[in-house]
């Protein structure tokens, strides 16, 4: 496994990570197998959120403190809310700091100018930090955008963004600036929860995408060994490999939707799922019952989902129009909906 610096944090974290949402699924006995497999295999980093994973995280290598960092994040606005989150967070993981500590999911102006006004989570963050309960401050959106005027602002130590095949926007956005800055890059969702295919290629194409670390859920034992011998191939690729990965990556369309979550759909249409996706599964198709133990969801049943949604929304969408006036980005949502509900 090859180790990177996290930014300017002094943190020296492996190529892949460990991302914890979907560890909420587990028992205590999977995620004991699955952590410990991962820390014996030389993954070094933890992201943990909800205190359900923590709980889980604690119990199984709090006696292993020294051999890997852990994040977390501020997942309510105000600083009271953080304050008594970061406590339960240390006694749920049974540990004296945390590594980074992040406001989490920031993805509008609002929530933005609440989190970093007073009596804001940011405001705990800092008394955090003073206290020695957590070492770094981050951040975590959907929005490149919104990233890059945290960090341009000095306000974060390491950024948590989307990085994949179907979301390269932060590799413009954020990346450069991040490594000018010395702020830490986190990538999350490099299979999109499962559902890019084929995996290997998808996790090898975020490892070379010019972050720090990236992260990757995996919920057993099977799922570690898969992700850490498909990221130990993809670092072993030569350079002329990874410039025609990245060639590759550079020529698929996009629609220009982040996956942030402003945009909604009175018909349950998963819009952030299925707009990003659209032109990389006409190229490639989506994950199917019958690919590895890549975990997360099976991609084209989920979008057979969505676009019988789409045929439905796609009927009301011209006396509709919720969705395209919430869009920061004027995406033409409605035209993909009508595509999608036909077929295309």
């Amino acid at each position: 496994m090859i180790y990177r610096e996290l930014g300017n944090t002094g943190m020296r974290v492996s190529a892949l990570g460990l991302g914890t949402n979907r560890l909420r699924t587990c028992t205590q006995a999977e995620a004991t197998a699955i952590i410990n497999q991962l820390l014996d295999k030389g993954i070094n980093f933890i992201s943990s959120g909800y205190h359900e994973t923590q709980a889980l995280i604690g119990n199984a290598v709090s006696h292993r403190r020294d051999e890997y960092f852990i994040s977390s994040k501020a997942t309510r606005p105000t600083a009271q809310q953080v304050r008594e989150s970061i406590e339960e967070s240390l006694r749920l993981l049974k540990v004296d700091y945390l590594d980074i500590y992040e406001l989490d999911y920031v993805n509008s102006d609002r929530e933005l100018e609440q989190q970093l006004g007073p009596g804001g989570a940011y405001e705990a963050l800092v008394e955090a930090k003073e206290k020695g309960l957590i070492r770094h401050i981050g951040t975590t959106s959907h929005r490149p955008d919104i990233v890059a005027r945290l960090i341009q602002q000095g306000l974060v130590e390491t950024a948590t963004f989307m990085v994949s095949f179907v979301q390269q926007y932060a590799l413009a956005e954020v990346v450069p600036l991040a490594k000018k800055r010395g702020v830490g890059t986190i990538s999350i969702r490099p299979i999109d929860h499962g559902v890019l295919r084929p995996a290997d290629r998808a996790l090898a194409f975020a490892v070379h995408s010019g972050v720090d670390v990236t992260l990757s859920g995996m919920t057993s034992v099977e799922q570690v060994d898969y992700n850490v011998a498909a990221v130990e191939r993809a670092l072993a690729m030569s350079p002329e490999e990874v410039a025609a990965l990245k060639a590759e990556a550079a020529a698929l369309p996009t629609t220009g939707c982040r996956n942030c979550p402003l945009c909604k759909c009175p018909y349950e249409l998963r819009i952030g799922f299925v707009l990003p996706l659209y032109h990389y599964r006409q190229r490639y198709g989506l994950t199917t019952a019958a690919d590895g133990p890549v975990g997360g969801e099976v991609g084209e049943e989920m979008w057979q989902r969505n676009a019988a949604r789409a045929k439905v929304a796609a009927e009301h969408c011209a006396s509709c129009g919720q969705c395209e006036p919430m869009c920061p980005y004027g995406v033409p949502i409605v035209k993909y909906v009508q595509q999608i509900a036909h077929g295309a």
